[in-house]
């Protein structure tokens, strides 16, 4: 799987995994905790 997510980075012009997963994890949870707001992503 971190293959995978290492390639998929690489491909969307990236330059780290968690730069992709960032957004898609940020989605996930506004999704599941059924808001209207926005989830902020945080760079750590």
């Amino acid at each position: 799987m971190k293959a995978a997510l290492t390639r998929i980075a690489r491909e969307e012009n990236l330059h780290t995994s968690s730069a992709l997963v960032r957004p898609v994890l940020a989605d996930f949870i506004q999704k599941r905790a059924g808001t209207g707001k926005e989830v902020q992503s945080s760079r750590c």
